[in-house]
């Protein structure tokens, strides 16, 4: 990085950022400590005090909870290199730490809990940077805008919350700038899989709450709730075996396992995203949404219960069919009428569903095999394009 270690000597002897320097989103990153006014010669981060620190740590438990056996696990990772795991909240403030003795306790200027990485106070760093771009961010020596931090390489995932609301970042710093490449996608999933573990702590406390409103439906959202949990350890465990084969140098396991992971990151992504329209009682505003992927993700959030109950749920083949609907509105009424289909069907059958479109009236509907009494809703036909969609 000899072209941002030119740079960063320039801007310390006129103030002039080099454009033709720097990468694009460092430039970026530069000019925003510029105008914050942010020193460059510093050494170190500012700090909370330490009254402050802990009623903040307090006020994140959750997420400090959340975050900490992924914080492990990015630690693995890096086993045998110089480094530190952070998290941090979304104003930047390290909340939790995991890495080699030497980096957190005896190396001068290092941050600890209670530092203050948001950009406008550390420069563009791993975590004030990866929170005001909001995505991956990564950065090496001396593209870090402050001194005492240009050691390092540096990456940083944004952290979400329960309902994908800003909640944070997870970084690590390593000296190496090779040892970085070898953490990267662990880094990645780590950080949506705290969203995961947020999200399945809300909806334990959520099925408290419907327990006592909906009594009727408790042991059946009890079994989804258990069907996601399963989903996100087992995503958790691929994730260790992924650090784990990252110290150990196996980068195509360690693909193959983070491959893994993802697949079940989204899946709980996706049954979360259901269990939440049914379980609430807000209204959504009608927008495209094509209807037999819908029904796939509905058998896929029933699995368990159909296994309970020893059937099987299948969704005939199709073409796309966009309807316009509130999500809500239409998650609410599949769960209703799949649970009805359910209930008339003896253990070691088939509930077969589809999609019907009657074309002259423009509306789609869905229909089981057996016919079940349940009424499923006339949604209009979406008849222009979808943009992305190809229909």
């Amino acid at each position: 990085m000899d072209a941002a270690r030119d740079a960063w000597r320039r801007y310390q002897r006129t103030g002039e950022i080099r454009a033709d320097l720097l990468r694009a989103p460092i430039l970026r990153a530069w000019r925003r400590c510029h105008l914050a006014g942010t020193q460059p010669s510093a050494m170190e981060a500012r700090r909370l005090a330490p009254d402050e620190l802990r009623e903040r740590i307090e006020r994140r438990a959750q997420l400090v909870t959340a975050a900490r056996p992924y914080l492990r696990a990015l630690s693995v990772a890096a086993t045998g290199e110089r480094h530190a795991a952070m998290l941090a909240d979304r104003d930047g403030v390290v909340l939790d730490l995991a890495g080699d003795d030497v980096t957190l306790h005896d190396t001068l200027g290092f941050p600890v809990r209670g530092s203050i990485l948001s950009e406008a106070v550390a420069g563009a760093n791993g975590v004030g940077t990866t929170l005001i771009e909001d995505r991956y961010f990564e950065l090496v020596g001396a593209e870090h805008f402050i001194e005492g931090f240009q050691e390092y390489t540096c990456q940083g995932s944004p952290v979400r919350g329960a309902l994908s609301t800003p909640a944070g970042a997870l970084s690590i710093s390593v000296r190496r700038a090779e040892a970085a490449a070898r953490v990267r996608e662990i880094l990645i999933c780590a950080a949506r899989g705290i969203q995961a573990e947020l999200t399945s702590q809300k909806i334990s406390a959520d099925i408290l709450r419907l327990a006592r409103a909906r009594p009727g439906d408790a042991a059946t959202f009890d079994k989804l709730r258990e069907d996601l949990v399963q989903i996100h350890a087992a995503a958790r465990l691929r994730l260790d075996s992924a650090a784990r084969a990252a110290r150990k140098d196996r980068p195509a396991e360690v693909m193959t396992l983070i491959d893994a992971a993802d697949r079940l990151v989204r899946k709980f992504e996706i049954i979360a995203a259901q269990f939440r329209q049914i379980a609430g009682s807000e209204e959504s505003a009608p927008v495209a949404v094509e209807l037999r992927s819908r029904l796939v993700e509905m058998v896929s959030l029933l699995g368990t219960e159909a296994a309970v109950r020893r059937l099987r749920l299948l969704v005939r083949p199709g073409p796309e069919v966009w309807i316009v609907i509130g999500p809500h509105e239409l998650s609410r009424a599949l769960f209703r009428t799949f649970l009805a289909a359910m209930e008339r069907r003896p253990p070691g059958s088939s509930v077969e569903v589809e999609v019907c479109v009657d074309w002259p009236l423009g509306v789609a509907t869905w229909a089981f095999s057996p016919p079940s009494p349940e009424v499923a809703l006339r949604c209009p036909l979406r008849l222009s394009p979808v943009p992305g969609a190809g229909a």
